[in-house]
């Protein structure tokens, strides 16, 4: 229940319909509203003659904007003064405070209230894309907490000082991202510049392989019990280990095609869509053809040219080609080597990265599940200034 009054948006707001007529070689600054509150969007300019529209609509600093279209998704807001005598076409219902009735501050708040986009889900009947069109109307009758002027006022100034202490904390934490993503790389590059061990040059010394993938037309070689690991599934890891996949082969689909089986404590990565992404087996399973197998080498610990591999990504995804899908190919890959000292040094240095690796995959969590409490907390402020609850 709201602490304050409901009233329907017709008393707050009155239709606006700034319409100017579309000219074949003028150029307009186009607008439109993005979903969940989250304001408005600067399209590319369109000249007259790229639109089929006779008529466009200008919008002004401070008037509501919905779109008919997306009101479901929440796709209401505020026009900042930064859009201010852009264009909407007629989609794009657009109304103007009542002075002395209606602070456009405390509207563009209500605006992010997920109530209000309940509402308007409830106005857009049907499902997903074949919803129907909200109109004007319907966007007048919504009831909002409608406080007098001097309240909203204040309401807005506390909302806007919330509003910064979020957006703050935000930014610190995408900076803090930021800086760790480029952590990585620096202490990595060490590694991939490192001599002074044995020289291992791939596919001579150490066996390199690729995969296959079984006819999709044969049932007999699907959904058996061997684990069938694609880049894609190399993407979804969350650490080294590879476990399962998200499709399985049978061992008839390992003797009919070119799969093969790959040893555990193998070290596959993806060559194409995209180059780079890094696994270790710790099952004995096959991939498809856009991975490349590093079997294991009884003079190089898999951890460790797990990470020589992540520290000389950027050079071997600099050496693929193609025209459909940049792949590294075998060939490629054999100009490639790895200096490779002790087993002891080795079991040291993989130990110290994997350390590091986890502690930042660890932090990178934190960081977004706080990312998730302050969006949360956004909703819950306004939540509690906005009714009871």
């Amino acid at each position: 229940m709201s602490r304050y009054p409901l009233l329907p948006l017709s008393d707050a707001l009155v239709s606006a319909n700034d319409q100017v007529n579309v000219e074949l070689t003028t150029a307009y600054e186009v607008a439109g509203v993005l979903g969940f509150g989250r304001g408005l969007l600067r399209r590319e300019s369109i000249t007259g003659a790229q639109t089929s529209y006779k008529v466009l609509h200008r919008i002004h600093a401070g008037q509501l904007v919905v779109s008919r279209l997306k009101a479901f998704e929440g796709a209401i807001a505020v026009v900042p003064t930064e859009f201010d005598g852009t264009f909407v076409s007629q989609e794009f219902p657009t109304f103007d405070p009542v002075p002395g009735r209606c602070d456009s501050r405390y509207l563009s708040f209500l605006c992010r209230w997920p109530t209000l986009w309940d509402q308007l889900r409830q106005q857009s009947r049907g499902i997903g894309a074949r919803r129907e069109r909200v109109h004007a109307d319907d966007v007048l009758r919504l009831r909002v907490p409608l406080p007098p002027i001097d309240e909203q006022r204040r309401i807005a100034t506390h909302l806007d000082k919330a509003a910064q202490r979020i957006v703050t904390a935000k930014v610190a934490n995408f900076r803090q991202g930021e800086l760790l993503g480029a952590l990585m790389p620096s202490i990595l590059r060490p590694l991939a510049s490192a001599n002074g061990g044995r020289n291992l040059r791939f596919g001579d010394d150490i066996e390199v392989a690729s995969g296959g993938t079984p006819s999709t037309s044969d049932p007999e070689c699907w959904d058996g019990d061997v684990v069938w690991v694609t880049p894609a599934d190399l993407g979804r890891l969350k650490g080294r280990d590879i476990l399962d996949s998200e499709r399985h082969i049978t061992e008839a689909g390992l003797v009919r095609s070119s799969a093969r089986p790959v040893p555990v404590d193998s070290v596959v990565m993806s060559s194409r869509a995209p180059i780079g992404h890094l696994g270790i087996a710790r099952v004995p399973l096959a991939t498809n053809q856009g991975c490349k197998i590093f079997l294991p080498h009884p003079e190089v610990l898999p951890e460790f040219l797990y990470f020589v591999l992540r520290a000389r990504m950027e050079e071997i995804a600099k050496a693929g080609s193609g025209t459909t899908f940049t792949e590294v190919s075998m060939r490629k890959l054999a100009e490639f080597w790895v200096s490779v000292p002790s087993l002891d040094e080795q079991r040291r240095i993989a130990f110290e990265m994997s350390f590091f690796q986890d502690r930042t995959a660890n932090l990178r969590r934190k960081w977004a599940d706080t990312k998730r409490l302050l969006d949360a907390a956004q909703h819950s402020v306004l939540n509690e200034v906005f009714s009871d609850r």
